[in-house]
């Protein structure tokens, strides 16, 4: 956010009056000894992943009580309700939706909160929006997703012109680490005959259709920005076969999106785009899983992965406490038993009698506000849990306790050169990093009645937990259990104990966080490497981070 980060404090204009104070020199001295104390107060603490921004505090106090009373007087900002001086949004996505919509309508100007983007007011509204999604690639399906639910995508993208969509694609490519495919790769994908999109592609696809449709319909294939749209789609439903096999990919979402039906010489025609990314990375949350049939290697891999293709199967750490009120929505603006993180524009103050401001000032909490999507409470087991639905009523923030949390752990597992050969061998039984975790917990007993089971089957577009027995049993079994045996057998942790962790896990369509009480460390666990933050893992899509509290 323009060097704003999560879990941080920036002021951005510090003022300082004040009498009794010898001239410039004193004001300088308690300037310098006010900022420093600023880094150690304890900044008030807004709700969840909330960001607040305010637009101007004042304090007044002497010298060396001032940083302390700028933080009450802060907190008396936020608990005022002031819409004058306060603006909330409950998430990051909302917030740049909300943004983005302005700069497309020309009002951005015009709000006091958007000040510290006043370098996008200058531009034109493609340049402005295109230099705002290139700072969050890695928030871009979230961002869509909030868009898309305030009835706003439409109208965001298709402001982007064909220089700057092509642009986006080319980054977001290079940051995901996949290899955009050249515009014939696509067009013989689509031509070959027996080639059909298979029906349980469509059914997994059919809420990013809905999401997309408006914004996208019109489009020829030509157009980048229904190309970006396609990868992004592609990100969500097989990460992995969007590394190994885009062509074919792109070409059944197009075909499933109705792009491709007209005759093939009236056909619009795919401009030659090959942005090369790292050939071992693939975008994010996946839906699909595919034939027995063996994966293909080298440069015909394409032609072989289409006749393979059978079945569509997004600081200070808050609290641990697992009870229904932390995962209903916010029964107030600021809850003061959670976290901030960046408190933005200017202060003004003064010496003996001093006074200070800020103006705006932002707040960010650790985790999102939104509406809860799945099970509030204890993570007891329940065969009646709600299902996790990509569909969600609010796609940007599905949340939920989990007392197999330890599933994550086997990310950093897969996550390693060894075990990563093979999931690129073998992508074409599952091209999604979601089947290879559910497959592997198997082999540790995984809680079937677990909430993260039905959350994993809704991120590979299935309807029912239940369908996940459908998906083709774990690929290179043996291999893979002969690694975590050598890894991890000699300190005893490749057992079922090893899943069980109560955790709550907060999931977005580009980010997926875990967070477990500071007890529950295992020496072992960490010493092992299991507990790591995993970071971007393009294999799953997903930005990955572990906390502990």
């Amino acid at each position: 956010m323009n060097g704003l980060q999560p879990d941080s404090i920036a002021i951005h204009r510090l003022r300082i009056h004040g009498g009794g104070v010898s001239g410039a020199v004193g004001l300088e001295r308690i300037s310098h000894e006010l900022r420093r104390e600023l880094d150690f107060v304890s900044w008030p603490k807004v709700p969840g992943e909330s960001w607040v921004l305010i637009r101007q505090v004042r304090a007044r106090s002497p010298a060396g009580r001032l940083a302390d009373e700028l933080t009450r007087a802060t907190a008396a900002e936020l608990q005022s309700g002031d819409a004058d001086n306060v603006v909330r949004f409950a998430s990051l996505a909302e917030l740049l939706a909300a943004l983005l919509t302005d700069l497309v309508r020309g009002q951005a100007i015009r709000r006091w909160y958007w000040r510290r983007w006043a370098h996008l007011f200058r531009l034109p509204a493609s340049a402005a929006v295109e230099q705002l999604l290139t700072e969050h690639l890695s928030r871009l399906p979230s961002l869509c997703a909030r868009l898309a639910k305030l009835r706003r995508l439409s109208e965001v993208w298709l402001t982007l012109d064909q220089a700057a969509a092509e642009r986006l694609l080319q980054a977001f490519a290079r940051r995901s680490g996949f290899v955009l495919p050249a515009a014939r790769s696509v067009e013989r994908e689509h031509l070959k005959p027996t080639q059909k999109t298979p029906p349980l592609l469509l059914q997994s696809t059919a809420p990013l259709y809905q999401q997309w449709q408006d914004a996208v319909r019109s489009l020829p294939l030509s157009d980048a920005r229904l190309q970006l749209a396609l990868v992004l789609i592609g990100q969500q439903i097989a990460p992995l076969m969007l590394l190994q096999a885009p062509a074919t990919l792109l070409a059944r979402l197009a075909e499933a999106f109705g792009v491709m039906h007209t005759p093939a010489a009236q056909r619009p025609t795919l401009p030659s785009v090959a942005a090369r990314g790292t050939p071992t990375a693939a975008p994010a949350a996946a839906r699909a899983a595919v034939s027995a049939t063996p994966a293909a290697s080298g440069p015909d891999a394409n032609d072989h992965a289409a006749a393979a293709l059978h079945t569509a199967v997004e600081g200070v750490a808050h609290p641990y406490t697992p009870h229904p009120k932390d995962y209903a929505p916010a029964a107030s603006p600021i809850a003061a038993d959670v976290s901030p993180a960046a408190l933005a524009e200017s202060i003004e103050t003064g010496a003996g009698e001093a006074q200070a401001g800020a103006e705006p000032a932002s707040l960010r909490g650790p985790h999102d506000s939104a509406p809860e999507l799945a099970a509030a409470g204890a993570a007891q087991p329940d065969d009646s849990h709600p299902l996790l639905r990509a569909a969600s009523p609010d796609p940007d923030f599905t949340r939920f306790v989990t007392a197999q949390g330890g599933l994550l752990y086997l990310l950093n597992f897969l996550n390693r050169p060894e075990a990563q050969s093979l999931l690129e061998l073998h992508w074409a039984l599952l091209p999604s990093g979601w089947g290879w975790l559910y497959r592997l917990g198997q082999t540790l007993r995984l809680d079937e009645r677990d909430p993260i089971v039905p959350f994993i089957a809704a991120q590979l577009g299935l309807e029912q937990p239940a369908e996940l027995q459908r998906l083709p049993p774990l690929p290179a079994r043996q291999e893979l259990l002969n690694l975590a045996r050598r890894w991890y057998g000699g300190a005893g942790l490749w057992q079922p104990d090893l899943l069980r962790l109560n955790a709550r896990i907060h999931a977005t369509p580009s980010h997926l966080d875990l967070y477990a009480p500071l007890a529950e460390v295992r020496l072992p666990v960490r010493l092992a490497g299991l507990d790591i933050d995993p970071g971007w893992l393009p294999w799953l899509g997903r930005v990955v981070t572990i906390h502990y509290d």
